[in-house]
Order: C-alpha cells, then sequence, then structure tokens
C-alpha cells in the first residue's frame, strides 16, 4: 500500500508539473542487517536489485513479499529475474497500483 501511495502521488505530481517524475520500487521481505544507522544483507540487495530491474513508474517485488500480499489480484507475474548477486533466478511480480 505504501510503494502504491508513492506512485499515486508522483503521478499527482506529473499532473501539476512541466517537469515530469519516474520513480521505480523494488521490494523483498526479510531481516535486513542493521549497522551505524544503514541497512545491509540479502534482503536490501535483492529490493537494490528488483529496482534495477523495473521499469520506470512501477513496482517490482519478490516472491516472499508476493506471498505476503492478501490481495493477490494486484500482482502480475514478470517471471523469474536473474538478479545479479543471486545463484538462482527469482520469481517477480509487479504491482498494479493505478
Amino acid at each position: 500500500d505504501c510503494a502504491r501511495a508513492i506512485q499515486q502521488a508522483f503521478e499527482a505530481f506529473n499532473l501539476a508539473s512541466r517537469e515530469t517524475l519516474q520513480v521505480r520500487i523494488g521490494l523483498d521481505a526479510g531481516e535486513p542487517v542493521a549497522d551505524h544507522n544503514d541497512l545491509f544483507g540479502a534482503t536490501v540487495q535483492m529490493a537494490a536489485r528488483l529496482c534495477q530491474s523495473a521499469e520506470p513508474d512501477t513496482i517490482v517485488v519478490s516472491q516472499a513479499l508476493g506471498s505476503l500480499v492478501p490481495d493477490r489480484s494486484r500482482l502480475v507475474s514478470l517471471g523469474p529475474k536473474i538478479l545479479k548477486g543471486f545463484a538462482r533466478p527469482v520469481e517477480a511480480y509487479a504491482v498494479a497500483w493505478r
């Protein structure tokens, strides 16, 4: 819901602005490693790689996060994605936010 709200806020901003802003959002579920007010670990890396794989104005989530979404009708399968730093392909989903 938060990621959808972010995309909707950018869409509203773009309607009133001459300059268009586009955001890509990648999300994963898991426990990050906290150190010196920063976050690290596989969860953070997965989210970053999913974000890099996303098209502008999209939200891409991992299978781990997708399994936690109560209304899966908003998820569109993108199939397995090969992501740098991960040995196996990751099942990814786009989130319909409009």
